[in-house]
Parts: structure tokens; C-alpha cells; sequence
């Protein structure tokens, strides 16, 4: 973000509407794909853009965009501990026993996470 969420928006929204103008695309769809905080951006472009009469055909908003609810949160926090595995392994940043095999690495942080928040929901 740099001037703000509004501000972002309608630069971005600005930008595609003179490259429109320049290039007449007329036969290329708009979608839009946001992940994470590209999401909520993703959907904020959507009106804005439908505000100034830009087409937008359709937006995919991935896994994180729709958990934006129990953004911090244990839950939250406990769902990237997988994907944070995955990025550790080709940088050799894993403990000895989890940088053999990849799949098993993640398997085995999934687990842990979920046993983890199990023990912490009360019964």
C-alpha cells in the first residue's frame, strides 16, 4: 500500500482505464486473481473500475481471501505454518529430520498444527 487503500485503488483504476484508451483491447476480457490482501484489493478495483464503466469479467479470490475473518487469530496464524514449511525446504531451513522429504516435512508441520489447535479448543 502506498497512499492508502482508496488512493490505491483509484491509481490502479486510473492506470487501466488509460491503458484502455491507449490499447483498445475490446475483445480481451478483465479478470482479476488476488491473493492474501489481493483479494480484498481485487474486489475494491472490481467496484471502483465498475463505477467508471471499465468491464470486469470476473475475479478469483484464493484460499487466504475467504479467511480473512480469523485474520489474528491462532487458526489464522496456525494455516500458514504448512505453507511456510514449503518455502523453508529449498533454502535448506528446516530442522535436519524435516529436509530429507518435502512432502513429509509439510505432512508432519500439518499435523503438528492441527493437534496443536486441537489442544487448545476447549471441550
Amino acid at each position: 500500500m502506498f497512499y492508502g487503500i482508496k488512493p490505491d485503488t483509484d491509481a490502479l483504476v486510473e492506470f487501466v482505464r488509460l491503458y484502455l484508451q491507449r490499447y483498445d483491447p475490446v475483445e480481451s476480457p478483465i479478470l482479476l486473481s488476488g491473493g492474501s490482501w489481493g483479494s480484498v484489493r481485487s474486489i475494491l478495483f472490481a467496484e471502483a473500475a465498475m463505477n467508471r464503466a471499465i468491464p470486469i469479467r470476473g475475479i478469483m479470490v484464493t484460499a487466504e481471501g475467504t479467511i480473512l475473518s480469523v485474520i489474528e487469530t491462532d487458526s489464522y496464524y496456525a494455516a500458514l505454518i504448512p505453507g511456510f514449511t514449503w518455502v523453508a525446504w529449498p533454502h535448506h531451513r528446516l530442522l535436519p529430520v524435516l529436509q530429507n522429504d518435502r512432502t513429509k516435512a509439510i505432512a508432519e508441520r500439518r499435523a503438528q498444527t492441527t493437534r496443536s489447535l486441537r489442544a487448545q479448543t476447549p471441550r
